[in-house]
């Protein structure tokens, strides 16, 4: 079975082959584009061609055009780095608003921009665009990947901004990720309902990139996200400063000690990935013995909870949640070495609270236990609107913001660590569907206490409605 399907593959390959030897040269984009309300000819072109090749079936219909002008990058990053004699050592400080009037000004840019978007668009064209209810072909072991990117496509506030970075004038390279991820955005924005369309040009050019994913042996639907969006990050990076140096500060307001972080986080990784996706934690450990204080913060990209090993009846997301962020934590770190005091314990208590929720929240559960190589499939009980107003450390968050999150798609895994299924639910105009590779339908009764829920993706309420 395997090898027959493996030659079939390589009599593709051949295929793609002898088509990039044909045409030696990519399809050349304008430097400028004249009218922005309109892509280029040759944009248009590959992309279709593309589209062709990719899709099992088409419409008619002819596609909204994407590439209006519904918003501007400027406002995903308010720092100007371009002036040389900026200090490096200056850039936490370098912000002239204060954390609560940014992050005003990106709210009502956020809604100027959906105002903006929605104008140009019937209702009906709105919903295309990211309610469509079409699969993705499995190539042999790809459920983890296609899982993923049904997870994220179908995140309405995400999408309507990264179809956005296709408006400037400064066009991507076609080998960038990002690129390859829009031409499967539009092929499945151009394919019908309830057909399912190859993202083999994709897989493959993603395995170019990251080895590991360039076979076909199964792998982590997690891990590939993660991945993808770093990958993603990476390419669209606003920042001037493109290298990471260590973060300093003996501020002892812990609120402008988070702000502070924050904006030197945001001098070297600035993208819609980091604005979209990325939360802040911030930590504070407490010598047992002299009540020393070491405060740190980081940013995250996912919240991963932890499972005993034992398999339980049942695991509540909520409680969950507390034990990781309101429960006190005894850790051993390098000795406390304070002088005057003379010091030397190596013990601490950690307390963490979250001072920054990302607009889109994704929650794995980490079932897998790599040493035994054994699966928790406890069932654990999740909920469609979840507020995580008493996580949030408030006095200290870096800006005011909602709390609230509602639920728009769902990870599964089915199996263990050597053999297993991954598939996608989606919410999509108030119904639950299944994207199970190339097949899509609607769940009638969906379950939200199960063994089978791998991670949640939720929408901020403010953002979803």
């Amino acid at each position: 079975m395997k090898s027959s399907y493996q030659n079939d593959y390589n009599d593709k390959s051949n295929a793609n082959n002898n088509f990039k030897q044909e045409n030696k040269k990519p399809p050349t984009f304008d430097n400028k584009i004249e009218n922005k309300n309109s892509m280029s000819s040759s944009m248009k072109n590959y992309i279709l061609d593309n589209n062709k090749k990719n899709t099992t079936n088409l419409t008619n219909s002819t596609r909204p055009n994407l590439y209006g002008t519904y918003g501007s990058s400027q406002i995903l990053s308010n720092k100007d780095y371009s002036n040389p004699s900026t200090k490096v050592n200056d850039m936490s400080k370098s912000v002239n608003l204060s954390a609560r009037q940014e992050t005003s000004k990106i709210n009502e840019n956020l809604r100027e921009t959906k105002n903006s978007f929605d104008s140009k668009f019937s209702p009906a064209h709105q919903e295309y665009i990211w309610n469509k209810l079409v699969g993705l072909e499995n190539l042999g072991n790809t459920c983890f990947m296609s899982t993923s990117i049904q997870c994220l496509t179908h995140s309405k506030s995400f999408m309507r901004f990264f179809l956005n970075e296709f408006e400037k004038e400064n066009l991507p390279d076609m080998e960038n990720i990002n690129f390859q991820l829009y031409i499967l955005i539009t092929s499945l924005i151009e394919a019908t309902n309830h057909d399912s369309i190859s993202m083999e040009q994709f897989k493959d050019k993603f395995g170019d990139k990251f080895n590991k994913y360039g076979g076909y042996a199964q792998n982590d639907s997690q891990e590939f996200l993660r991945c993808l969006l770093e990958e993603l990050n990476n390419e669209l990076n606003y920042a001037k400063l493109k290298k990471f140096f260590p973060f300093s500060s003996n501020e002892k307001d812990i609120r402008k000690f988070n702000i502070d972080y924050h904006n030197h986080f945001k001098s070297y990784e600035d993208s819609i990935i980091v604005d979209f996706f990325y939360g802040q934690v911030f930590n504070c450990f407490t010598c047992n013995s002299c009540f020393t204080t070491i405060n740190t913060c980081e940013k995250f990209m996912d919240i991963p909870l932890s499972l005993p090993s034992e398999n339980y009846i049942s695991f509540d997301l909520m409680k969950l949640l507390e034990e990781s962020y309101l429960k006190k934590e005894q850790v051993e770190l390098a000795a406390c070495g304070n002088k005057n005091k003379k010091c030397k314990s190596k013990m601490y208590t950690k307390e963490s609270r979250l001072t920054m929720l990302p607009e889109i929240l994704i929650i794995s559960f980490q079932r897998y236990n790599l040493r035994n190589k054994t699966k928790n499939n406890s069932k654990i009980k999740f909920y469609e609107e979840i507020d995580l107003a008493n996580l949030v450390d408030k006095k200290n968050i870096v800006a005011k913001t909602n709390t609230k999150y509602k639920l728009y798609a769902i990870s599964n895994h089915k199996g263990d660590l050597d053999f297993g299924h991954c598939w996608a639910n989606c919410k999509i105009n108030k119904k639950w569907y299944e994207f199970n590779d190339s097949k899509v339908v609607e769940i009638q009764n969906l379950d939200f206490n199960n063994e089978i829920v791998y991670a949640l993706f939720y929408e901020k309420v403010e953002l979803n409605n």
